[in-house]
């Protein structure tokens, strides 16, 4: 990925994305995962609906490459928006809509 803090995916299609009509937002978290420690992941997710079966998922992974200028040994976030053919997270623990208006 490029240094950008913001990534579209397929970037291909970042003006779609960018205009596409969000009828509602869906908060999720996600099931908890190991990650070699007695530590679990906390991870939520917001998906942007944009029809019944389609949404853009809004996501924030850390970039592993860029050092954090807050967190002693943590890395900088990329933000990711994506397009999906669903509408959440198949590993959606939960859903919180909140509607557009």
């Amino acid at each position: 990925m490029s240094t950008s803090p913001i990534h579209y995916i397929p970037q291909s299609r970042t003006p779609q994305i960018l205009s596409q009509e969000i009828h509602h937002i869906i908060a999720c978290p996600h099931a908890q995962v190991p990650v070699g420690t007695t530590k679990r992941t906390n991870h939520w997710s917001f998906y942007l609906s944009t029809s019944e079966t389609t949404c853009v998922a809004l996501d924030c992974q850390p970039s592993h490459t860029v050092p954090s200028s807050v967190l002693v040994g943590g890395s900088k976030a990329y933000v990711i928006l994506s397009e999906w053919n669903a509408p959440a997270g198949s590993d959606a623990s939960l859903e919180f809509a909140v509607g557009v208006e």
